[in-house]
C-alpha cells in the first residue's frame, strides 16, 4: 500500500488547519451523536432480562445456589465489566491531551479519509451494527480509532479491553469513561461470567447502542506480524446473524502501521524472556521521556467493510446448519460448524489487514541489516558494524524484488531517494542504531538489561527490534521465499509444490494465512519468480534461512529436553528451551542466526507441532510428545537446510553436546 495525498489525509494537519487541538475538541453538535443508544442502566436491565442469563440462573439454582447470591455475583461481574461513557468529563479531556501529545511526537497520522467518511454515512442507519477490527501492535491502536471517530463525527465504539488495565484505578476508570469495557483474559470455565460477557456484546449489536471494537488477535503482537486469530468474540457476532436476530452486521478491518512503536524496547525485552510490566498510570508517567523523541508517522488504513449478510449468503459457504442453530436453546454450547465458518472469516479478516499493510522502507532496511549480520557470522565487536556502502545494494535489491512482484503496490520512502531514505530512517531509529558519519557505518547500541561481558548478549535486544521491524517485509515476501527454497530442493514440479506446501504449513503460525489458499499462492509465486534473476531468488531463499534454522534448533531441543525432564506446564517448557537457545547463541560454536533468541519463535514452533498432533497437552497440561513424528519433521528440515544453506553441514551441528 502506498500513501499519497489523493487517498490519504493527515489527521494532525487537519487539526492544525481548524485552529489547533482546543478548537478541534470543542466541536459542536457531537453530544447527540455520541450519546445515542441506551444508557448503561438500560443495557444492564436488558442483560438481566435476557434468556441467556435466565438459563445460567436456573443452572445455579439446580446446584443449590440461592438465586439472590447468583444475581449479586452477576451484578458485580457486570459492574466491573461495563463501560460508563462520559463525553465532556472524559472523552474531550483525554482526547485533547492525546491530540496534543501525538502532535508532538509524530510527524503525520495518515488515514484514508474517504473510506472513513463512507463508514460515517453507513453508521446513521442504526438497523445495521458496526464492528471495528483493528490490528493490534500498540496500546495506541484503540486510542487512534476513537480519535478518528470523534474527528469524523462517528459514534465512539465500545472497546473490549483486558482487565489488566484496572490494576490502575485512575487509568482503568479513564478508559471506562471513554467507552472501554473490561474482560478477564480467561473465563471459559466460568459459565456465569461467559453468559454476562456474551450478552453484553450481543446487546450492543442487537440495538446498535454503540459500534463494538475488539482485536481479532486477542493481544498485542510483539513482533509486528499478525497473530493467529482468536475467534471467541467474533463467534458471538456471527451467532447473532446466523440465528437471524440481526439483519446484517458490518465488520470493518483496520490496519495500523507505525514507523516506530512506542513500546518497542519493552517488546524486545519480553521476547527475550523478561516479564511484561503491569499497565499503570505511573508507568505512563515514566514514559514522559518519549515527548522529546520522534516516532515518525502512523498509517491507518480503513478496509472495505465486510457485510455478514453478503459474506454468508454469497453461495460459497455451506449454511445448512443455520436452521438447526436458529432452534438451538443450549446457549453455552459451541457448534463445530459455527466455529469453522467463524475461523474462516477470521482468517479472511487477517488477510485483508495484511493486504492493507503500508510497507515503509525501514522494514526492508532492517531486513537487509539482519541479512548482512547473519552473513558475517562473527562473534566479535565488528560483527555489529556495517558499512553503508554494503547496506545500500541489499536494500535496493529487496525493494527491486518487491516492485517486480507486486504490481500496483509501492514502498513508502517519504518521497526520498532510497539512499536518502536509509539515512532518514537510521536517524529516526537512533535509540538503538548508531550511524557514524566519519566511518560511514552503522553500529548498535547496547540495550541489555543485565551486566554481561558477552558481546552477543549485549546486542540481542537490538537484534530482536530489527527482526520485529523487518517482519512486515518478510511476510510480504514469504511465498516468494518458500518457492525459491522449494526450487532449490527439486526441479520436479510435483516435488516443488510438495515442499512449498510443507513450508506454508510449517510457518502458518509465523506468517498467518489461510492454508486453503496455498495452491493459489503457489501459482502466483511461481509466475513472479520466473521474472527474477538467480541472485534475487537466492536472496529470497536466504531470507527464510534464519527461521528454518530456528525451527530446526527448537524441534531438536523439544526432543532432547522432554527426554531429560518432565515439565509441569508449557510455559515452563518454553522458558527452559529459551534458556538453552540463548546458551547456544552465546557459546559461539554454533553460528545460529540471532533472531532465534525470540521466545515467539518457540511458541510458534510449539503451536505448529500441536496443530500436527505431534505434541498434546493432557488434562494436567503435561506434554505428550510424538518423538517419531517430530523426528520426521527434523529430517525434512535437514534436507531443506543442506540444499539451501551450504554452512549447515559443517557449522550447524546442533546435536553436539552442550
Amino acid at each position: 500500500m502506498f500513501i499519497n495525498s489523493k487517498s490519504y489525509s493527515d489527521f494532525l494537519s487537519e487539526i492544525r488547519s481548524i485552529g489547533g487541538e482546543f478548537t478541534w475538541i470543542k466541536k459542536n453538535n457531537l453530544g447527540k451523536i455520541q450519546n445515542a443508544g441506551r444508557s448503561p442502566k438500560e443495557i444492564a436491565a436488558a442483560i438481566f432480562n435476557s434468556e441467556r442469563i435466565k438459563v445460567i440462573t436456573d443452572e445455579a439454582i439446580k446446584r443449590d445456589v440461592k438465586d439472590d447470591v447468583v444475581h449479586s455475583e452477576a451484578k458485580q461481574i457486570l459492574s466491573n465489566m461495563a463501560s460508563d461513557f462520559h463525553l465532556h468529563s472524559a472523552v474531550q479531556t483525554i482526547g485533547y491531551s492525546l491530540a496534543k501529545i501525538f502532535g508532538r511526537i509524530f510527524s503525520h497520522i495518515w488515514y484514508n479519509s474517504e473510506a472513513l467518511e463512507k463508514i460515517r454515512k453507513i453508521s446513521y442507519d442504526r438497523s445495521v451494527s458496526i464492528v471495528w477490527l483493528p490490528t493490534h501492535k500498540s496500546y495506541l491502536d484503540f486510542l487512534l480509532i476513537s480519535l478518528l471517530c470523534y474527528h469524523h463525527q462517528i459514534q465512539l465504539p465500545a472497546i473490549c479491553a483486558a482487565e489488566d488495565f484496572q490494576s490502575s484505578k485512575l487509568l482503568g476508570e479513564a478508559l471506562r469513561r471513554c467507552g472501554a469495557f473490561f474482560i478477564r483474559r480467561k473465563f471459559k470455565e466460568d459459565p456465569l461470567y461467559w453468559a454476562i460477557f456474551a450478552e453484553y456484546i450481543q446487546q450492543h449489536l442487537l440495538h446498535s447502542d454503540r459500534p463494538v471494537e475488539f482485536f481479532i488477535e486477542g493481544q498485542r503482537s510483539r513482533t509486528g506480524k499478525s497473530l493467529f486469530p482468536r475467534t471467541g468474540l467474533l463467534q458471538l457476532v456471527v451467532e447473532l446473524f446466523m440465528k437471524a436476530q440481526v439483519y446484517d452486521t458490518l465488520l470493518v478491518p483496520i490496519t495500523i502501521n507505525y514507523d516506530r512503536i512506542l513500546e518497542e524496547s519493552l517488546f524486545s525485552y519480553e521476547l527475550l524472556g523478561q516479564p511484561k510490566p503491569k499497565e499503570s498510570a505511573s508507568g505512563l508517567l515514566k514514559a514522559r521521556q518519549i515527548l522529546s523523541d520522534s516516532f515518525g508517522s502512523i498509517f491507518i488504513t480503513i478496509g472495505h467493510p465486510i457485510s455478514l449478510r453478503e459474506y454468508f449468503l454469497s453461495g460459497n459457504i455451506n449454511l445448512e446448519f443455520r436452521g438447526e442453530l436458529m432452534k438451538d436453546k443450549d446457549i453455552l454450547s459451541y457448534d463445530d460448524k459455527l466455529r469453522e465458518v467463524t475461523e474462516s472469516l477470521a482468517l479472511k479478516i487477517v488477510s485483508i489487514q495484511n493486504r492493507d499493510n503500508v510497507l515503509t522502507i525501514w522494514s526492508f532496511i532492517a531486513l537487509a541489516i539482519l541479512k548482512i549480520i547473519n552473513d558475517h557470522k562473527r562473534n566479535s565487536q565488528e560483527y555489529f558494524k556495517i558499512n553503508i556502502a554494503e547496506l545500500n545494494p541489499v536494500v535496493e535489491m529487496l525493494v527491486g524484488i518487491f516492485n517486480k512482484c507486486f504490481d500496483g503496490k509501492e514502498i513508502y520512502i517519504e518521497g526520498l531517494m532510497i539512499k536518502d531514505a536509509i539515512m532518514y530512517y537510521l536517524q529516526m531509529h537512533g535509540s538503538y542504531v548508531d550511524f557514524n558519519p566519519i566511518t560511514n557505518s552503522i553500529g548498535f547500541k547496547e540495550l541489555s538489561l543485565t551486566q554481561t561481558s558477552n558481546v552477543v548478549s549485549k546486542y540481542l535486544p537490538t537484534i530482536i527490534l530489527l527482526s520485529n521491524y523487518s517482519s512486515i517485509a518478510v511476510y510480504s515476501l514469504a511465498n516468494l521465499c518458500f518457492f525459491s527454497i522449494s526450487e532449490n530442493i527439486s526441479i520436479i514440479p510435483s516435488q516443488v509444490y510438495e515442499n512449498f506446501n510443507f513450508l506454508c504449513h510449517l510457518f502458518n503460525k509465523e506468517f498467518v494465512s489461510d492454508t486453503n489458499q496455498i495452491a493459489e499462492n503457489f501459482d502466483y509465486a511461481k509466475m513472479k519468480c520466473r521474472h527474477l534473476s538467480k541472485v534475487e531468488c537466492h536472496l529470497l531463499a536466504q531470507i527464510m534461512i534464519p527461521y528454518l534454522i530456528a525451527y530446526h534448533a527448537i524441534f531438536e531441543l523439544f526432543l532432547e529436553m522432554n527426554n531429560e525432564k518432565k515439565f509441569s506446564n508449557q510455559n515452563e517448557f518454553f522458558t527452559a528451551i529459551h534458556q538453552r537457545l540463548i546458551f547456544k547463541i552465546n557459546n559461539g560454536r554454533n553460528k545460529l542466526s540471532l533472531q532465534i533468541a525470540s521466545i515467539d519463535l518457540i511458541k510458534n514452533g510449539f503451536n505448529f507441532l500441536r496443530s500436527e498432533q505431534l505434541i498434546k497437552l493432557n488434562q494436567n497440561e503435561r506434554l505428550l510428545v510424538d518423538f517419531a513424528g517430530i523426528a520426521r519433521i527434523l529430517k525434512k528440515l535437514d534436507g531443506i537446510l543442506r540444499l539451501n544453506f551450504k554452512e549447515f553441514n559443517k557449522e550447524l551441528s546442533l546435536k553436539s553436546k552442550i
